[in-house]
């Protein structure tokens, strides 16, 4: 954990626009995982099993991640999972739009300190805070560079993982669209994501020429 990380989860615990849900019971859920990670992991809050660890996507919905993981070529050690809303909802409610958008300034300091060369949102809300709502589910999306970081990034829409949980064809579905993630990162991933060299942009503009690239191989 660097200190900027620890600087900004700081500065969320002691924020006064979340009291209410620290007064619930709720704890602060971290960030988790590489600082390094080339794979950011978004989703909306902590349910409560996360409330309980500290550690996001555990409990039965973690345990659909990392299989999904798994089916995309990716482990936990790859990525670094984080909420946009980092303590409980009382009841686990949708986070209202005030929490959303109080979070969301906090949840840009931690993507930047980051710099993941892939966005993954983990649901419609999610979506919405990245701008990708828009966005068809399991499929990396256009480059796009950012001015802060200097590099070309790549953002992905999926379902909770918890969609996984409701049935059968719910669980079906999701391992596709990580399939066909993960078929997209195996294609692309020596192009897109690649911190070594910087990011690499558009195909066909500018090639990665970094050898050390490695995710899971």
């Amino acid at each position: 954990m660097t200190p900027a990380l620890l600087d900004i989860y700081d500065s969320y615990r002691t924020s006064k626009h979340f009291k209410s849900l620290r007064e619930t019971g709720s704890r602060l859920v971290q960030g988790s995982g590489p600082a390094t990670a080339k794979v950011m992991i978004i989703g909306d809050a902590p349910g409560a099993t996360e409330n309980d660890s500290g550690v996001p996507f555990t409990g039965r919905s973690g345990q659909v991640l990392d299989s999904l993981l798994g089916t995309a070529g990716l482990t936990r050690s790859d990525v670094f999972l984080t909420y946009v809303v980092k303590y409980r909802t009382p009841g686990n409610r949708r986070p209202s739009t005030a929490e959303i958008i109080r979070s969301t300034k906090f949840l840009r300091r931690e993507w930047l300190e980051i710099k993941p060369l892939l966005t993954i949102a983990a649901g419609t809300t999610v979506a919405a805070v990245i701008e990708s709502e828009d966005q068809i589910h399991g499929v990396l999306f256009p480059y796009w560079y950012n001015d802060d970081t200097h590099v070309y990034h790549k953002s992905a829409i999926v379902y909770h993982p918890s969609f996984g949980l409701k049935n059968k064809k719910a669980r079906q579905w999701i391992e596709k669209e990580w399939s066909l993630l993960g078929e997209e990162i195996a294609e692309h991933a020596p192009d897109v994501l690649c911190k070594d060299c910087k990011g690499a942009g558009p195909r066909g503009k500018v090639k990665c020429n970094c050898s050390t690239f490695a995710i899971s191989q």
